[in-house]
């Protein structure tokens, strides 16, 4: 039984083990606790910023914006429709192309990047640099099927903050 399980290594460095089939579970919700504080960190920012009155009880969360660097529409669309069915409120926009990439870092300015590793034309570790170069600070999390174990370690020396397996 000890051979069927899976290791995953989280940001922090802890272990969580599973079966196979609990796998894309457990790497689905590690990616949603991420956004969860990002946006928590977002609500937090923009408490601050203005005089709310009432109970936080009614008070609506804020959107989170999110670049997605992904070249198949359809599991760019996956993506958005599992991050709002986890409850978070989110504004997508959609690339595949290094200067719309760019663009809408500046422009954008996500609050978190969710990259796929291999693209044609576009490479994964090409937007992290991107990334790291205009935007230092904001979370990107690479969201692959393609990433091997020797990439994933690259990708988050290169500075991504996690990856999730699609």
């Amino acid at each position: 039984m000890a051979r069927n399980n899976i290791e995953i290594q989280g940001r922090d460095g802890d272990l969580l083990s599973a079966l196979p089939r609990q796998k894309e579970i457990i790497l689905r919700n590690y990616l949603f606790v991420h956004l969860e504080e990002v946006e928590r960190k977002t609500f937090v920012k923009t408490k601050s910023k203005f005089d709310i009155a009432g109970h936080t009880k009614n008070m609506i969360a804020p959107t989170i914006r999110v670049l997605i660097a992904e070249d198949v529409a359809a599991d760019a669309e996956l993506e958005i429709r599992e991050l709002k069915r986890a409850g978070l409120r989110v504004t997508p926009r959609i690339v595949d192309h290094p200067d719309d990439f760019v663009a809408a870092l500046r422009e954008f300015t996500p609050h978190v990047i969710l990259s796929d590793f291999s693209m044609p034309g576009f490479d994964g570790m090409e937007a992290l640099a991107l990334a790291r170069e205009i935007s230092p600070d904001t979370p990107f999390v690479f969201v692959s099927g393609t990433i091997g174990e020797e990439y994933a370690i690259r990708a988050l020396k290169g500075g991504a903050t996690d990856y999730v397996l699609k």
